[in-house]
């Protein structure tokens, strides 16, 4: 083994005893590790994007008359391209001189609205558009073995359609006139529970049905409509709509929960590793 390396290892090591010797309480140990990360990480980023962003981007173009290896016209647009957000990026160090702070502003709000421009269609798309794309999906194969429609499912779906359609019917407009107990208000409560114990049967019907009805795609839609529900506060949470807020509690924190035990075991795999590694240092000895 060569001695650069163990010199090198031995460092790491040291490093690693100071950041858990913070597991006892707060010491000079841990504060100098925890500087010394903060500082080379600044110094390493400090130069990365200098070297890939600002020199390629502005330096180049605007003081060499070049950029992407072909050369530029000084004035041109490629040119003024690179010189006015070298400009307006200088103006974001504004903020340092109290008296003309305020410039920095622009700089900003172009930033922050050029970033949500750029970002909510491809934020739309991934987190909205394609959710509600997945939660729209049948939730039975209508078309079965052979290329051919499979009755039952197609009938599945429309009932549960009809269900998604009576619920909302039910909280939008049914539910508002309860209190008056008008003949409207009567009507639509049947209709409403009808349709909705109709579904009920359907699903429970489709469930024992083997690779006919996708049971993912049922807690998907079930998991939706309770959520909803919860964050849904125009009306109070009794009755169905009440049922249907703890459902979508139940969802909530399983979805929580699960997030945060893959965060714990990420951290344990973290762990596992930095020991694994002491346990290396230590067979350099040995071997």
């Amino acid at each position: 083994m060569e001695f650069s390396t163990l010199i090198w290892t031995t460092i790491g090591v040291i490093l690693t005893l100071c950041v858990y010797s913070f597991l006892y309480k707060d010491n000079p140990f841990y504060k100098f590790a925890e500087h010394l990360v903060v500082g080379a990480s600044a110094g390493y980023y400090l130069v990365i994007y200098y070297y890939n962003f600002i020199d390629p981007n502005v330096v180049r173009p605007v003081f060499q008359l070049e950029h992407g290896g072909q050369a530029i016209a000084l004035g041109g647009f490629e040119w003024w391209m690179a010189l006015i957000p070298g400009l307006l990026g200088l103006l974001l160090y504004a903020r340092f001189f109290p008296k003309i702070a305020w410039v920095g502003r622009w700089p900003l709000g172009i930033y922050v609205g050029g970033y949500a421009g750029l970002g909510i269609s491809p934020v739309m798309q991934a987190r909205v558009i394609d959710q509600m794309r997945a939660a729209s999906s049948p939730l039975a194969s209508i078309v079965g073995p052979g290329e051919v429609v499979d009755p039952f499912a197609a009938v599945t779906n429309t009932a549960l359609g009809f269900v998604i359609f009576a619920v909302m019917t039910y909280f939008l407009l049914a539910k508002r006139h309860l209190g008056s107990r008008g003949i409207a208000a009567m009507i639509g409560v049947i209709a409403a529970s009808a349709v909705v114990g109709y579904g009920g049967y359907v699903v429970l019907t489709a469930l024992s049905a083997a690779n006919v009805v996708s049971t993912t795609s049922i807690l998907l839609v079930v998991g939706l409509l309770g959520t909803l529900a919860y964050f849904f506060f125009s009306l109070r949470h009794t009755g169905l709509l009440g049922g249907l807020a703890r459902i979508g509690i139940v969802f909530l924190m399983v979805g929580f929960g699960a997030s945060f035990g893959y965060t714990v075991m990420s951290r344990i795999s973290l762990l596992i590793g930095r020991v694994g590694f002491l346990i290396d240092w230590i067979g350099m000895f040995s071997s």
